[in-house]
């Protein structure tokens, strides 16, 4: 490899030609900078990148991976590995896809997996380096680092993807740790390479001196944007700021409105152009007109009025859009409102007919979007189904059909997946109408984007979009194509901006020059969580870490000199003595041992419970809550776990609640207080647990979210958990994996709390019992983490496990170990959801209204095809699928004998 200026020229043509064989012309300007640096190419050297959206930041690390890897296999070596760290679970399944697209041209036969909350199969590979390449979210590179140090080690690059995240409250801090101790690995060890991913609206000075990063950044952004704001208010456009000639300054009447006005009615201000005593006739022609020169002045009306039917914001959407999509660009539309996106959707798929159009029936729309999906109707109620008329219900279906949609937490996961392949990847979908999720979580880049609100819901309070987020939507503009020429490439981002909000608006704009510096969040004010942050970093080794140890280490994470280090140094003592008080580490003392050390100071290492904790964060008070619950619910060996009680107090954990993020702000149950009690006392049947401290629980919110939870638990439909607690399945989803991590910390306390009880009471069993014990309700509660976690009734499906078990038959055990609950992926947890869903509905079938020819028609067409369902084995083509039918058979004799027609009067 010859080197030209510092440059290695042989890699950089090996990048250039890998490039070209991917379909792109050559490099984008930071591309060419990358290659070009002199570090590049050196793996001792970590490279910070920092580039626009759509500059080719993430092809930088692709290519130098695969280089490395062409380089490996002609030299003979082992093939490198690559570990790509990212924030969200949606962009690991987009990286995913990537990365297998990418290195397929190499014809390199690659293991590539990813991990996640939901991906957990392949974990033990990754944490064992036995994978060429793993997507993992942060948290697990978190994790794993602290339970098995090392572990970055194992790997030759570690890619950071999206690192502003470090300003995140509740992930930052984990991403600080992964950057130090890659750079503390790397030293020790020579691996890994860190490549950290970021965007220029930061300022990334202090992590990239404080961690010696090599930068790479170009000034341009790739692909040139405009960008327009519009100063509008209820009556009217007040200015247009930016190049654009379809959309002008303008008062708004209703046409209707507009004719009943007497002949000589008057504007309601006064025209600049007349002496202040005179006003301007409303009717004028060049008012309505804005082809007619003003009378006066022969310039265009100053003050020009506009005849329609839509309301201000209404107008300047179909105005936009109308211009772009009949030019064939696509459309990303941001409104921080899960309702206004669906409106909005409505809204334009009417006033825009000349471009979303299909030939499809009403039905034939809502077959072919839900099977696309691998959804059912009820999968979708209380989003496309149940809460709308079925007028309205059409709208969405055939919107969806003709090319816009709509995007947000809301959904269920299977329908936003398919609106990000439609739209971002196939590019099939002209339009989508969406909340922040597609600023935040996944890579998406269009020709326009429209920022309909410049506010946000947080916590039921209302507030002005900060600069990230709204540079995060703006960035979304402009898509970096590979076949058109750059030069002839543009994005456009238009803001519409209320004309009260006009000044906050200028003031950040202003502040665009400036970006914020970052710095690590452990020095912030959060120091509730700090405790087990330092956890984390207390050394495997037995002879531990004294609290000045400690504090030398945190020191490296970026700081901004604010909190002097006496300060962080008694906030250090301070966690230390709290970790102390909780039995999670222990004082060693020892004599003094080499140089450095002062005679007699005081080191402190992990306990057994300490080390289970490992990887896992809490707060403070959160963890007092889960240590309680368990001295609560598990106050004796001899009987299980009193699992309603434990999920109550979890829901009440400043972590759940922060899940529910306004889930339940605008929720319709339609029980009040004793109907949820009665339903809560329901999971008490057949226990011998005193359930009396459920009637005494007064906050009606606090019943419902209990309620919801343990019905998620239960495995009840979409459909029931809508009608019932008025919640969207997806949002409820979000808080029971909150509730999901609280199990994990439960899981964790676990070992040591039943020895504790044990060791107080040894007389109630051996130790050879006590050991069963603990297996058995180690795995109780791991079942109630998959429960909370998926959502699944794993009693049933540990019924239907012991049935296939029974038939000593090869093939039904080959399907009841792909059913485990140990090792569940996104499809077999899908299959088992819809299994438990049927099971419910022929355990106790809904009562429908047999008076209401509607109601009892829906309730038999339900009803025949969960028939078929099962009938048909849920999909499953493994030859073990044939005893699903069998089970069902086996728990429901009479429904499966008889399948049931209408016009029966019971089912």
């Amino acid at each position: 490899m010859t080197k030209k200026g510092g440059i290695a020229v042989g890699s950089y043509q090996m990048a250039l030609e890998q490039l070209r064989q991917r379909g792109y012309n050559g490099f984008t300007a930071l591309q060419e900078a990358a290659f070009t640096h002199p570090d590049a190419f050196d793996e001792s050297k970590n490279l910070f990148v920092i580039g626009e959206t759509s500059s080719g930041k993430t092809m930088i690390p692709l290519l130098l991976y695969s280089v490395a890897v062409r380089e490996a296999r002609e030299q003979g070596r082992p093939r490198p590995k690559l570990l790509f760290v990212v924030p969200y679970r949606a962009l690991s399944s987009q990286k995913m896809e990537e990365l297998q697209e990418f290195l397929r041209e190499d014809g390199e036969d690659m293991t590539i997996v990813q991990s996640t909350a939901e991906f957990r199969q392949d974990d033990g590979l990754i944490q064992r380096g036995e994978v060429d390449c793993a997507i993992i979210i942060t948290e697990k590179a978190f994790k794993y680092e602290s339970r098995n140090p090392g572990f970055l080690a194992r790997y030759d690059f570690v890619v950071l993807d999206e690192v502003g995240l470090v300003q995140n409250a509740e992930r930052g801090v984990r991403l600080d740790f992964v950057f130090a101790w890659s750079m503390a690995l790397q030293r020790q060890t020579g691996r890994p390479r860190l490549i950290a991913l970021g965007t220029p609206f930061f300022d990334w000075s202090a992590y990239i001196d404080s961690y010696h990063f090599s930068v790479i950044r170009a000034g341009e952004r790739p692909v040139a944007l405009q960008e327009i704001a519009i100063d509008f208010a209820k009556n009217g456009i007040f200015n247009v700021i930016g190049p654009c000639d379809f959309l002008h300054k303008y008062r708004g009447f209703s046409e209707r409105w507009f004719h009943n006005l007497p002949a000589d009615s008057e504007f309601t201000t006064t025209c600049p152009c007349l002496p202040e005593e005179e006003r301007c006739r409303i009717q004028t022609p060049c008012r309505l007109d804005p082809s007619l020169p003003c009378p006066h002045t022969g310039e265009p009306c100053t003050e020009p009025i506009m005849l329609t039917e839509l309301t201000t914001t209404q107008h300047i959407l179909t105005s936009i859009c109308r211009h772009h999509l009949s030019q064939g660009q696509q459309i990303l539309l941001f409104v921080n409102d899960r309702n206004k996106v669906m409106t909005l959707t409505a809204m334009l798929y009417r006033e825009l007919p000349e471009f979303f159009s299909t030939p499809l029936s009403d039905e034939a729309c809502k077959r072919t979007l839900l099977e696309a999906c691998q959804l059912e109707e009820e999968d979708v109620f209380g989003i496309l189904e149940g809460v709308v008329d079925e007028q309205a219900m059409a709208t969405y279906y055939r919107a969806f059909a003709s090319g816009i949609g709509f995007h947000s937490a809301a959904l269920p996961h299977e329908l936003r997946a398919y609106v990000e392949k439609m739209f971002l990847q196939r590019r099939e979908m002209k339009m989508v109408c969406s909340t922040e999720t597609l600023a935040f979580g996944i890579n998406s880049a269009v020709d326009v984007v429209i920022i309909a609100d410049m506010c946000k819901q947080e916590n039921a309070t209302i507030r002005p979009l900060v600069l990230n987020e709204y540079q995060n939507y703006a960035g979304r503009a402009g898509r970096l194509r590979r076949d058109v020429d750059v030069s002839r490439q543009t994005g456009y981002v238009y803001t519409l901006v209320q004309h009260q909000r006009l000044p906050y608006w200028e003031q950040m704009r202003e502040s665009f020059e400036t970006p914020e510096k970052l710095y690590s969040l452990f020095h912030g004010e959060r120091q509730d969580f700090m405790p087990f942050f330092l956890l984390n970093l207390m050394p495997a080794a037995t002879d531990g870490a004294t609290a000045q140890e400690l504090l030398e280490t945190v020191r490296i994470l970026p700081h901004d000199g604010t909190l002097s280090d006496e300060r962080l140094g008694e906030q250090i003592a301070e966690a230390v003595a709290y970790l102390e008080r909780k039995g999670l580490l222990a004082r060693v003392r020892r004599a003094a041992m080499g140089r450095g050390d002062v005679a007699g100071s005081q080191r402190y290492c992990l306990t057994d419970l300490g080390r289970n904790l490992r990887g896992l964060i809490i707060g403070g008070r959160d963890f007092d809550v889960v240590t309680g619950a368990l001295n609560q619910c598990v106050s004796s060996l001899t009987q299980p776990p009193d699992r309603v009680k434990f999920l109550y107090h979890m829901v009440t954990t400043k972590h759940a609640v922060n899940g529910l993020n306004g889930a339940f702000e605008n929720s319709a149950t339609r029980w009040g207080r004793n109907e949820l009690i009665q339903y809560i006392l329901r999971f008490y049947r057949h226990t011998p647990f005193n359930a009396s401290w459920v009637t005494g629980i007064k906050d009606l919110r606090l019943l419902s979210v209990l309620a919801a939870m343990l019905a998620w638990c239960n495995g009840e439909s979409p459909k029931v958990l809508f009608r019932q607690f008025g919640i969207h399945y997806a949002l409820l989803n979000r808080m029971a994996e909150q509730v999901a991590y609280l199990i994990e910390v439960a899981q964790a306390l676990l070992p040591r709390h039943m020895e504790r009880i044990w060791q107080a009471h040894p007389q109630q069993m051996t130790a050879d019992t006590f050991l069963q014990q603990k297996t058995a309700y180690e795995e109780i509660f791991h079942d109630w983490f998959v429960s909370a976690f998926y959502g699944i009734n794993v009693t049933i499906i540990r019924k239907l496990q012991d049935f296939l078990l029974s038939q000593q038959d090869p093939d039904a055990a080959a399907l009841a170990e792909s059913l485990s609950l140990h090792h569940i992926n996104p499809q077999s947890a899908r299959q088992m959801k819809r299994m438990v869903i049927r099971h419910l509905f022929f355990t106790a079938p809904p009562v429908p209204q047999m008076d209401n020819v509607e109601a009892r028609n829906n309730f038999w067409d339900q009803y025949n095809r969960y028939i078929t369902d099962v009938k048909e084995c849920f999909g499953i083509t493994e030859p073990g699928g044939r005893y699903i039918p069998a089970f069902f058979q086996q728990e429901f004799p009479k429904k499966f004998n008889n399948q049931g027609k209408k016009g029966r009067d019971n089912p």
